[in-house]
């Protein structure tokens, strides 16, 4: 190996002074470890380098291709820049291993910190929600509590109320008595709204279905026999395309109940002339009812909040006088209690259908 010190530290002089911008123009504020000069491809000198072994600075040479940067070898980490001076290239190397070792361990402190702070921030956040939402619950629970026993006191005077009606309208001097009808109407109204709240102050998060295996065609084909007349007086087609022995698990009375909600809540809605159409099918392992009137719409806004308890759509159109906003609230969660699913869809000026979806054993 040649060595010429002069002019290898002449070089490293004026690479110092004028050593080249990175591409964000700040200058690579170097600290020379150590320096190699080429000439044609072969190293000719060194600088500093009585510690570095020949096969590294020919590693060193093999690995260089640009005229700055950083290379990784043996397990340390060199940046360099370089200097052309006629056939000789000059490379200024610096060892900024430590230096990355301290980088990655700012980083990995700052992480855990971070991570920390993370879990920190969620363990209390997580108390002060439960802590917050408590008196939520403990509000809900109360009033659940007192709707179920409002509506179970309520129970016995509406009992003894109808009783005594149905005692009067059957003499002579009051069958034909408007007032004792209008009275004996109320009656009965007020006496399925407590039974509708009783049912979903019961059921509300409490599954009390008792589910069994049932022909749910057969069933349903009773059930659209027993709102015929309705359908008739209404001058409403009723329409049906109904799969011949289809099987469920369900809850038979909730799912007649269930039916008979949809039927009720299509017959009150669909306007005369119009037409109620049940389909019931069962394709592959998935089994469906669909309950669709037409002449009759809902907006977006009234789909999403047609499950909600009390809540009726339109209330100009004069078709509500026997409803109080229950029964869809009620199908849901008969749905939700036998692992079924309920949901509509309307077009606008069309139609309105409500989905009855389950998963059946095969």
């Amino acid at each position: 190996m040649i060595r010429q010190d002069n002019e290898l530290e002449r070089l490293l002089d004026n690479i110092n002074i004028n050593a080249p911008n990175d591409p964000t123009g700040r200058n690579p504020g170097f600290d020379i470890s150590f320096g190699i000069l080429f000439e044609n491809g072969e190293v000719i000198d060194y600088y500093n380098g009585p510690g570095v072994p020949q096969e590294l600075l020919d590693d060193i040479a093999n690995e260089i291709d640009k005229p700055y940067g950083t290379i990784e070898l043996d397990g340390f980490t060199y940046k360099y820049i370089s200097k052309i001076d006629g056939l000789k290239t000059l490379y200024a190397l610096k060892d900024i291993t430590r230096d990355q070792y301290l980088l990655s361990s700012i980083i990995t402190i700052y992480t855990i910190i971070f991570l920390i702070s993370v879990l920190l921030v969620s363990i209390v956040s997580y108390f002060m929600t439960n802590k917050s939402v408590k008196p939520i619950q403990d509000s809900y629970l109360k009033q659940k509590e007192f709707i179920a026993n409002a509506s179970h006191e309520l129970k016995t005077p509406l009992t003894v109320i109808n009783a005594n009606i149905d005692v009067l309208l059957d003499t002579d001097d009051f069958r034909d008595n408007r007032w004792l009808n209008y009275i004996k109407n109320e009656s009965d109204r007020m006496n399925k709204l407590t039974n509708d709240l009783l049912y979903l102050a019961k059921t509300s998060d409490i599954d009390n279905s008792i589910k069994e295996n049932f022909n749910a065609s057969s069933i349903t084909k009773g059930l659209l026999l027993s709102v015929d007349a309705l359908t008739y007086e209404k001058e409403i087609s009723l329409e049906e395309d109904i799969q011949e022995d289809v099987i469920i698990n369900f809850d038979k009375s909730q799912y007649c109940q269930l039916v008979m909600i949809l039927l009720d809540n299509a017959i009150k809605y669909t306007p005369s002339k119009e037409s109620i159409i049940v389909t019931l099918s069962i394709t592959g392992n998935s089994f469906m009812l669909k309950v669709k009137n037409t002449g009759i719409s809902l907006n977006s806004e009234e789909i999403s909040k047609v499950f909600d308890r009390f809540y009726m759509a339109d209330k100009s159109r004069g078709v509500l006088q026997n409803s109080h906003g229950l029964g869809l609230s009620i199908a849901y969660e008969i749905a939700k209690n036998n692992n079924a699913f309920l949901e509509i869809k309307s077009k606008e000026n069309n139609f309105t259908e409500f989905l009855l979806k389950m998963k059946v054993k095969l």
